[in-house]
């Protein structure tokens, strides 16, 4: 004869699946940021020998560069606030009894890093066909702050009213 778990049981196992998911989240969150960091620092010693390249290479056209400047801070104000919204709506439809589901909870998380992401990589990617980290790396320190506030935290699993934000 097998007997239900406690209300008080089940509430252990979500924890203990919540501080799991959380590990693995931190991973995640850790390895987006270090891919971004890593190609920086890889653009950043190529543009460093480009300037000191023998015959120098072409410049780049300056009106290309300026239309995807501006497409780049476009990009910026559409995709943050948009997927903070994705965020917000799928961590309020799935909180159940005021508490969201983790898996839930890790696919919001990842569709704003995702996000974030896009708007960095796209920045650094216009940095280098303009041989320069001006004017983009604006946007892109921008979107890397969003992307490092977007840490994932414990209380985004709690019930709500327990002290936490839900958005």
């Amino acid at each position: 004869m097998t007997t239900q778990p406690t209300m008080e049981q089940k509430e252990r196992s979500l924890h203990i699946l919540s501080i799991a998911l959380l590990v693995l989240l931190y991973v995640m969150w850790a390895a987006f940021l270090l891919g971004e960091f890593s190609f920086m620092a890889v653009e950043a010693l190529i543009l460093a020998q480009m300037k000191t390249q023998v015959p120098p290479p072409p410049a780049p056209d300056p009106q290309n560069i300026k239309v995807l400047a501006i497409v780049h801070a476009i990009t910026l104000v559409i995709v943050i606030p948009t997927v903070v919204l994705i965020r917000r709506f799928l961590w309020k439809r799935f909180r159940s009894r005021g508490i969201l589901a983790p898996f839930m909870y890790a696919i919001g998380c990842i569709i704003y890093w995702a996000g974030c992401e896009s708007v960095a990589f796209f920045g650094l990617v216009i940095a280098l066909l303009n041989h320069s980290f001006w004017p983009t790396i604006v946007a892109v320190a921008i979107a890397l702050g969003f992307q490092i506030l977007g840490f994932p935290r414990l209380s985004g699993l709690r019930p709500e009213g327990l002290g936490n934000k839900s958005g």
